[in-house]
């Protein structure tokens, strides 16, 4: 009666030991699947030894990303720079002299 006990005591840790291997595969193939379903998110946020670990991870990865998303939106219209040079507006002539003008107009020759 001991050997076979002992003999269902191997055969049910060998079973253990390939259901924990399937299990743990399946785990990571969750995690993979769940890191390319949620592209904006960081792969490294995304982690865990069980399946509700990875749920976990993803609900809160969502929430730090829309935080940094509103701070990111709320700095932007905070700070406003305009596009492109500013605009290049002529030399003002009308506090020169007439001779001053003159000889801006002839480039400067004396």
């Amino acid at each position: 009666e001991v050997v076979t006990l002992k003999q269902n005591l191997a055969e049910l840790e060998t079973r253990f030991n390939e259901v924990n291997g399937t299990l743990s595969r399946a785990i990571t193939g969750y995690r993979a699947m769940a890191i390319k379903a949620n592209p904006e998110m960081p792969a490294e946020l995304i982690a865990g030894n069980t399946i509700e670990a990875i749920e976990k991870s993803i609900v809160e990865a969502r929430e730090l990303v829309s935080k940094v998303k509103a701070r990111l939106m709320n700095d932007e219209t905070q700070v406003r720079i305009p596009a492109g040079a500013p605009p290049r507006t002529p030399p003002d002539f009308s506090a020169l002299s007439p001779r001053e003008k003159i000889q801006q107009g002839i480039g400067k020759r004396s």
